[in-house]
């Protein structure tokens, strides 16, 4: 009889996290497949959220209930193609947490499209008259355009064209040259390198679009280094850190102005980010015909 009992308790126990988040994300990918908006709205709770960034609609869109959300989702869906819903690899795992104090489960998730690769951020929470979860909150975001992926981890440059280039230009000399842009226009202008100036040129740099930033101070940092003596960041480090280059675990949590001003100024450096300071942008007009502003 006990053995019997367990066995009964032990079909109530709630799915365990990556069961949960595998199994929705299947029949996700069905009922996006199929175009069935009604079997898309039944994987979600009434007061959810779908916030897409680029991957199905190009634009930052929010979406509120769960029928909005189908409808948008099924709408888009045979322009965008998304599959390959799985969990993301080598990320955390799913977990059970607590989110607004509501009880969920929260995974990271990833997918393609017909164009581009893109991640994003899946919570479940349980559904008394649905056999499993459904989805409070649903993030999908583009990471990266196929044909265009950024120059990391296996696709780095060799650098064979420094090792063997013998009475030419070295890195340095080529550095120079890409940084005075006297024989080119830049190809985006980003007026002002602070942190996000920084990590728009960093990214655009890994997709060979040329970019200046350009910066009425005297030293790249200044629009730290120049705040008031005692200033730290009133956030935490785990949310700061630039593309391609995390903050050293070596540093507090809570980063003092002029730390990070000074990593500012590493960070153009190593990223070879083309960089003019003492530079403002007063307007201009973009001259569609010739092609530059």
């Amino acid at each position: 009889m006990n053995d019997i009992n367990t066995l009964v308790l032990s079909t109530h126990l709630p799915l365990a996290p990556e069961t949960a988040v595998q199994g929705w994300l299947a029949d996700f990918e069905t009922a996006l497949a199929d175009g069935d908006t009604a079997a898309l709205a039944a994987l979600f709770v009434a007061d959810s959220h779908w916030r897409d960034v680029l991957a199905f609609t190009w634009h930052l869109t929010p979406h509120r209930g769960a029928g909005e959300i189908a409808a948008a989702l099924g709408a888009r869906q045979p322009q965008v193609r998304a599959r390959g819903f799985s969990i993301a690899a080598g990320r955390t795992p799913p977990r059970r947490v607590k989110r607004l104090g509501l009880d969920v489960i929260e995974a990271l998730i990833e997918f393609e499209t017909e164009l581009g690769r893109g991640n994003g951020i899946l919570r479940l929470m349980p559904d008394a008259s649905a056999e499993q979860p459904r989805a409070w909150v649903l993030l999908t975001a583009l990471e990266e355009l196929k044909g265009f992926e950024e120059h990391v981890g296996a696709r780095r440059p060799t650098g064979e064209a420094y090792s063997r280039n013998f009475g030419g230009d070295n890195w340095l000399d080529q550095r120079r040259k890409s940084q005075a842009y006297e024989d080119r226009d830049p190809t985006v202008l980003v007026v002002g390198g602070g942190q996000a100036g920084l990590a728009i040129a960093a990214r655009l740099n890994q997709l060979d679009v040329y970019t200046l930033v350009v910066d009425k101070h005297e030293r790249i940092g200044d629009n730290w280094r120049k705040r008031y003596h005692s200033l730290a960041l009133h956030n935490q480090i785990h949310v700061n850190h630039l593309p391609y280059m995390p903050f050293p675990p070596t540093w507090p949590k809570y980063i003092p102005k002029d730390m990070l001003a000074n990593w500012f100024e590493a960070y153009a450096e190593a990223l070879e980010i083309n960089f003019w300071t003492g530079t403002e942008f007063v307007g201009g007009s973009y001259d569609h015909e010739a092609g530059h502003w």
